[in-house]
């Protein structure tokens, strides 16, 4: 190896006299082969599709992006927020999964957080109004006029 050191970790020597070096195995580096190399894969040299190869080789590994599991990230986890990172508000529910999360509304509400109010099909508590009246308001809010 160079310096009249020898290659380590299964590196071969090369050059003449004078000019020698090491020719090192996939996952070293160095004049003589003594460094591990950064990942840019998982462990199985596979890539790391939501996320970040971390480690050096020989302990290589996927650090996930936030919504993805897996050896690989490949797997999109269940919602936890709504649309845009955001809660569902008036008691919406969260459906779907990462990069596909989405409100389903509860009656008397719509938008893609469940944030607008809609306007009133009925009276306080469900009831019509009598004498002629109008209902009035938005959802939470309902009267007669």
């Amino acid at each position: 190896g160079a310096d009249g050191k020898p290659c380590e970790n299964g590196g071969t020597a090369t050059g003449n006299t004078g000019s020698c070096g090491c020719r090192c195995p996939d996952g070293f580096m160095g004049s003589h082969c003594e460094a591990r190399t950064s990942c840019t894969a998982a462990a199985d040299g596979r890539p790391c599709n939501n996320g970040t190869a971390t480690g050096v080789s020989g302990s290589c590994k996927c650090t996930c992006k936030k919504g993805y599991t897996g050896d690989h990230c490949e797997i999109a986890m269940k919602c936890t927020e709504g649309w845009d990172g955001q809660p569902c508000f008036h008691g919406g529910t969260v459906i779907g999964v990462t990069g596909q999360c989405k409100c389903t509304c509860a009656r008397g509400y719509e938008g893609k957080n469940c944030e607008i109010r809609l306007p009133c099909e009925a009276a306080a508590n469900g009831e019509r109004c009598f004498n002629g009246g109008t209902v009035t308001g938005t959802t939470g809010s309902c009267g007669c006029s």
